[in-house]
């Protein structure tokens, strides 16, 4: 496999795995597309990733750890049990750590934008973009969550409504991601031999 077709491999795993992760698709209590197999690709990316960018390799810790939490999760849904309101300090630990991940993985990622795109593309600086806004907007639902659940009424009306700009901002990154992988094509010239 040569460089070029790791890091689009790599990519596509990192692209896919946000489908996993802003997509909640349920067959009853049963999720389709759980959170933990979206960790799971950001972890074979991150994999592959990180030879080129090496400040990807530094998110594995975060990553299989976020994949435990979700894969105990999505057990214990199964069961009719959540980890959601198990141990409070240990929630506010994992949404901080989601969001950093995410903030820094999308830095990564820019950075591999700005080494291989061309120089009048711009998508370095619509990574960065999308990922401020990601990370304003989940912290904002994170934050909302309590206020939903003492106020009720309007929060739980302004919630609904961040978590729709959430879902947009999630597949509006992923899409910038599969755009991310283009660069990593072969060349038309080595296709053809």
């Amino acid at each position: 496999m040569t460089e070029r077709e790791r890091l689009y491999h790599g990519m596509s795993c990192a692209a896919w795995s946000y489908l996993f992760l802003f997509v909640d698709f349920r067959l009853g209590s049963f999720n389709l597309l759980p959170n933990f197999v979206g960790y799971w690709l950001l972890l074979r990316a991150i994999a592959t990733l990180g030879t080129e960018r090496r400040d990807l390799a530094l998110l594995r810790p975060f990553a299989w750890i976020l994949l435990g939490w979700n894969l105990a999760d999505w057990g214990l849904q199964l069961a009719g049990r959540s980890l959601s309101g198990w141990f409070p300090p240990a929630e506010l630990l994992i949404g901080m750590m989601v969001l950093y991940f995410h903030f820094q993985f999308f830095t990564d990622c820019a950075a591999l934008a700005a080494a291989h795109q061309l120089p009048e593309e711009t998508l370095d600086h619509s990574l960065l973009r999308g990922r401020t806004v990601q990370a304003v907007v989940h912290t904002v639902v994170f934050l909302l969550d309590d206020a939903a659940v003492q106020f009720g009424g309007v929060w739980q009306w302004v919630q609904t409504g961040m978590a729709v700009v959430y879902v947009i901002a999630g597949f509006s990154l992923m899409r910038l991601l599969f755009r991310l992988r283009t660069l990593f094509r072969e060349e038309p010239a080595q296709q053809a031999s």
